[in-house]
């Protein structure tokens, strides 16, 4: 999971890298979605499916918050389940109009929802920031 897409680099990196991973990236700022595709490193398409990266326009605390309250009554139990497996690692890497980390995306209470809700209360789950002065 990435909170913050950017340029792309680290999750196309990484989809590479391990092929038949599953990659859910969140953006909040289309322009920056818009430049990524105007430069070409995101596949051009209708959809917000990048290829191996699923890209979604939006609020990282907000769909931190949301997802794992989110079914599909419709949908049968292993497409649900599967939707819900829990990551591996979750990147932050979201910075505000001063150039700095939301002190939101380090408290206590976002670390501890990271790890019951998206990494599924593992042991070897990790969250990893990009912090820089």
């Amino acid at each position: 999971l990435y909170l913050g897409y950017g340029a792309g680099s680290l999750p196309r990196f990484m989809a590479s890298a391990i092929p038949g991973s599953r990659h859910v990236a969140i953006e909040l700022d289309d322009g920056v979605v818009s430049a990524a595709h105007h430069c070409g490193l995101l596949r051009q398409s209708s959809s917000p499916d990048t290829g191996p990266i699923q890209l979604q326009l939006g609020d990282a605390l907000t769909y931190r918050r949301s997802t794992t309250a989110a079914t599909n009554p419709g949908s049968d139990s292993n497409k649900s389940k599967k939707h819900h497996d829990p990551f591996d690692v979750v990147f932050v890497d979201i910075f505000d109009g001063d150039n700095s980390l939301p002190k939101e995306f380090y408290s206590k209470a976002f670390l501890e929802h990271m790890y019951q809700n998206h990494l599924g209360g593992r042991p070897d789950g990790m969250v990893i920031h990009n912090f820089h002065t």
